[in-house]
């Protein structure tokens, strides 16, 4: 599956040569919702769209497992630091979905990450890394992480159920957090 979102109706370079979207002028969404698509990854049959369960949401982030479980996040109108957020799981291959407990309100979606024994880590700018240990029913942060620079972003991702990394997305600090634990502990590893 992949999750895509409506277009924006202008692109720029900036100074650093990166694309970057502009919304258009006076909207606040997008022009067309979100879509979600799943087949194969070899292309050897069509995608096919499946019904998005927040359609009036402007972001979508799907985690994936190594085993296929599924977590779809989505995000709407950020600001002020915070976000709307809406975390679910599918059945019957994506044609319906299953509300888990929201994520909390605090900082911006950017990523979704699942472990095999269905652990999911929601993060994002501006954003603690949420951990829910029981397939979505409640969420919480880990104290560990209370220094991790989280103004710019963190990005959690798990290899395995019980190790993972959180990246910072930030120009001062060059750390990458890492878990053994299943994301109850995170030890700073400093890059530079």
């Amino acid at each position: 599956m992949a999750a895509t979102g409506g277009g924006a109706s202008a692109a720029r370079t900036a100074g650093d040569g990166l694309p970057r979207l502009r919304r258009p002028a006076g909207r606040h969404t997008f022009p067309s919702p979100p879509r979600l698509l799943a087949g194969p990854a070899s292309g050897a049959a069509r995608w096919r769209a499946l019904p998005v369960p927040c359609p009036q949401f402007d972001l979508l982030a799907l985690g994936a497992s190594r085993h296929g479980t599924l977590v779809l996040g989505c995000g709407g109108e950020p600001g002020v630091g915070n976000q709307l957020k809406r975390a679910y799981l599918p059945a019957n291959g994506g044609r319906t979905w299953r509300r888990l407990a929201n994520p909390p309100f605090r900082g911006y979606l950017g990523q979704v990450s699942v472990t095999s024994a269905g652990m999911i880590f929601v993060s994002g700018e501006r954003s603690d890394v949420y951990i829910s240990t029981d397939s979505g029913r409640s969420w919480h942060s880990s104290p560990s992480l209370l220094r991790a620079d989280y103004g710019d972003g963190l990005a959690a991702t798990m290899i395995t159920n019980r190790e993972g990394f959180v990246l910072q997305a930030t120009t001062h600090l060059g750390q990458i957090w890492l878990t053994r634990d299943g994301g109850r502990t995170w030890l700073p590893v400093t890059t530079r």
